[in-house]
């Protein structure tokens, strides 16, 4: 998990340039519905091929290569900050961020680890 976890990090990161050059070429929301529609057509032979043969390469090739195919069209954080006006973006998304990190991800430090 961590090796597919690793790759799929370099090649996102490979991948972050040509995908803002794209979302400059044909705008953030046109890329958002492509990398959607992505998504969906390697997401579902990918889990398929990994259940097939569960080895640790087909996971790494699966999870850390051919998942990563939609993060050359997709740029969540654009496609966000374009939901909030120019004047009050900053504002807008920082508030939605921030509200979400405290309802869904700022309370996992006083969660219990799990049953005694």
């Amino acid at each position: 998990a961590l090796t597919a976890s690793l790759v799929g990090k370099a090649l996102t990161f490979c991948a972050a340039v040509p995908s803002g050059v794209l979302s400059d070429a044909f705008g953030v929301g046109m890329m958002t519905l492509v990398g959607g529609v992505v998504t969906m057509l390697v997401g579902l032979p990918t889990w398929i091929v990994i259940i097939a043969d569960p080895s640790g390469f087909v996971a790494v090739l699966g999870v850390g290569v051919l998942y990563v195919l939609p993060f050359f069209f997709l740029s969540p954080y654009f496609f966000c900050s374009e939901l909030f006006p120019t004047a009050s973006r900053g504002l807008g998304l920082g508030i939605a961020w921030n509200v979400g990190a405290l309802l869904f991800g700022g309370l996992g430090g006083f969660a219990p680890p799990g049953p005694p």
